[in-house]
């Protein structure tokens, strides 16, 4: 819902009761991310894997808030870190995102090639093929997986709010899904 300085907040005060939680660190990376303050967001991040060096999902933030920044390498290094902890729809779509934005898209195709693998054996969120078509550039198959993802009621459609969706903002498509997510009025 774009209220980014009150959940800001609300993580001040988790971190004052809680400093030494890195699920509270990692709170705060994602609330960075999701407000596109990045280099906060690394560094939050970046306090969560200190005080627990496993955390994917602090690796996760952390590498999205490089992307974010445009500094695809350590993007792709902790995207594929994660990624090899943890062999899960989710992060092979965000390290098959960020390949398709560096310009690597036989690895973003070879990730593709992966999901519809795995969607034959185990559920994949619509709202990951459409995270790894975004990142390839290809708005026709991101808003076919993105109606997916909201005829399905998928868990995540929220994140249509996010950077992965910046190359498809002025597309006619994107304020009308918007809106029938919740997310405009």
């Amino acid at each position: 819902m774009e209220r980014h300085e009150e959940a800001l907040k609300e993580s001040d005060r988790i971190l004052a009761l809680d400093p030494v939680s890195p699920i509270s660190h990692n709170h705060r990376a994602m609330l960075l991310f999701r407000a596109r303050r990045y280099e906060e967001a690394i560094r939050a991040a970046q306090q969560a894997l200190e005080l627990d060096p496993n955390f994917l999902n602090a690796l996760w933030w952390q590498g999205l808030s490089y992307a974010g920044k445009r500094d695809f390498s350590k993007s792709i290094e902790c995207l594929t870190k994660a990624a090899g902890s943890n062999a899960g729809p989710l992060f092979r779509a965000l390290l098959g995102h960020v390949y398709g934005l560096s310009g690597e898209t036989t690895k973003a195709r070879r990730i593709l090639v992966e999901l519809t693998a795995m969607a034959g054996q185990r559920y994949v969120s619509p709202m990951d093929f459409a995270i790894l078509y975004a990142g390839m550039g290809d708005a026709g198959s991101t808003f076919h997986w993105l109606e997916k993802a909201y005829q399905s009621r998928a868990a995540r459609v929220y994140e249509l709010a996010s950077m992965y969706f910046d190359g498809i903002r002025s597309d006619a498509r994107y304020p009308d899904l918007m809106r029938r997510v919740g997310l405009q009025p």
